[in-house]
């Protein structure tokens, strides 16, 4: 039986795609589960317009990333923080400090699962933070300074 997928299915496909299923697996399981519909030819113009949509959706997105690495590469960003005397800090830098203090200092959002980084910082001093946006990377300098110093 031919069907028209409504959501991504694992091992079968994405929404939208057109599949050639058993009758038994389509009646029993994929329909009654509202996850496919029979390829009829009003289902299939449903299924066009639905393609489209999500191209030029995933075209939008493609710019939207495009230009938020060109808007963080090179970028430079300062933080204090509480220090001991040795220089390490108090409370270790994370992705998601660095994500908050970067939308804080220039007002660009990045995800914090985007923010490549083993351990979080723990010292003063100059880091680079990888930044990962759909498999493409940039290097952020980090200068992390104690909020003693002027």
């Amino acid at each position: 039986m031919k069907v028209i997928l409504l959501k991504d299915i694992d091992n079968l496909g994405h929404a939208g795609d057109l599949k050639n299923v058993s009758d038994g697996h389509a009646r029993n399981f994929l329909i009654p589960k509202k996850l496919v519909v029979p390829a009829t030819l009003g289902n299939l113009k449903q299924s066009e317009k639905l393609l489209k949509k999500r191209q030029a959706a995933q075209e939008q997105a493609q710019a939207k990333l495009k230009t938020l690495l060109s808007d963080i590469e090179g970028l430079k960003i300062d933080i204090k923080a509480k220090t001991t005397a040795e220089g390490k800090l108090y409370a270790g830098l994370d992705a998601i400090a660095i994500a908050k203090e970067i939308k804080k200092q220039k007002g660009i959002e990045i995800p914090e699962s985007n923010i490549k980084m083993g351990k979080a910082i723990k010292k003063i001093g100059e880091h680079e933070i990888k930044v990962e946006i759909d498999k493409k990377s940039v290097i952020i300098k980090l200068t992390v300074r104690s909020s003693d110093e002027k």
